[in-house]
């Protein structure tokens, strides 16, 4: 009787036990065998694609299958997304999040369900829709080192998702002629185009010049002024050519007066030259006339 009695004790003390655990752990928080790293909690829509990406750590010793899930008014376009994370492995996803013009002034309220074996973050993500606050076409500015034909190349982007245009406004700093070829263009959205600026260079240059650009977009009716800077290095007198056939003109450097250029100071100079080399010889010929007549009337007066 009192083993039984001590067997009875001792089940109930292990049902007791279990019971403990089992309520600490309902007490305990839910913990995930996996995480979701670096998934913005904030985004700002500014009329142009927005790339998304966060990272997905699996820390369970099992290989699991990965599937997500958006909460999101518009577009969302995936560009690499995993769907198996093995053990202990981290995996990036990556999706582009596109908007429309109606959403713009709005703030919506989104998730992004992440979905590892059987279990389940969700990330709360706000998005605003604003109108840009930069010129959504990229601007690459690329010299072109070519000795008879310098030039500036300029690749053209529209990352925005409404047309948008680009005007060349000034150049400063860049002793040479300028042809801007193609301005202003217009591109359609998330177009790319090349445009080209000619250059004769009027004297050496080893410096920087600004490049100034008007910039306007049509997705929230945006203007903004974009200046761009280039450095350049060029040798004039590797390029210098005859003029008339007979005279070379050396580099003439920077020198300018109340805005004359150096090859119209050239210019002038040259025919200063010729006309002073006329005057002399005309002066010569007259006076080689009039020594001629003075030797003939004392020569007639002999005679007689």
């Amino acid at each position: 009787m009192l083993k039984k009695d001590l067997h009875g004790t001792q089940w109930d003390a292990w049902v007791f036990i279990a019971l403990a655990v089992l309520a600490i752990m309902l007490l305990l928080p839910e913990t995930n065998a996996f995480q979701v790293k670096g998934a913005e909690a904030l985004v700002f829509m500014e009329g142009v694609p927005y790339t998304y990406e966060f990272e997905v750590v699996n820390e369970s010793p099992v290989s699991q299958s990965l599937v997500i899930q958006w909460f999101y008014p518009y577009k969302v376009e995936p560009v690499s997304v995993p769907t198996q994370v093995g053990a202990y492995e981290t995996r990036t996803a990556v999706f582009v999040l596109l908007s429309s013009k109606e959403f713009l002034g709005q703030t919506y309220s989104g998730a992004l369900n992440v979905k590892l074996g059987g279990e389940k973050i969700q990330k709360d993500i706000e998005f605003q829709f604003v109108p840009a606050t930069n010129c959504p076409i990229s601007m690459v500015l690329i010299p072109v080192t070519d000795a008879t034909n310098p030039a500036i190349k300029i690749d053209l982007k529209n990352e925005s998702l409404g047309v948008s245009s680009v005007a060349l406004n000034s150049i400063q700093g860049l002793p040479a002629l300028v042809e801007a070829q193609g301005f202003p263009v217009t591109l359609a959205p998330v177009e790319s185009q090349t445009r080209s600026i000619a250059l004769t260079p009027l004297s050496d240059f080893n410096g920087t010049a600004a490049f100034t650009f008007a910039c306007a977009e049509a997705f929230s009716n945006q203007s903004f002024t974009v200046e761009k800077r280039v450095a350049l290095n060029w040798d004039v007198n590797e390029n210098t050519s005859g003029i008339a056939g007979f005279l070379v003109f050396p580099s003439l450097g920077s020198f300018s007066i109340d805005g004359i250029g150096p090859l119209e100071l050239a210019l002038d100079a040259l025919l200063v030259f010729i006309i002073l080399g006329l005057l002399v010889a005309l002066f010569v010929r007259l006076n080689k006339r009039l020594d001629k007549k003075g030797n003939g009337k004392r020569a007639s007066g002999v005679m007689v």
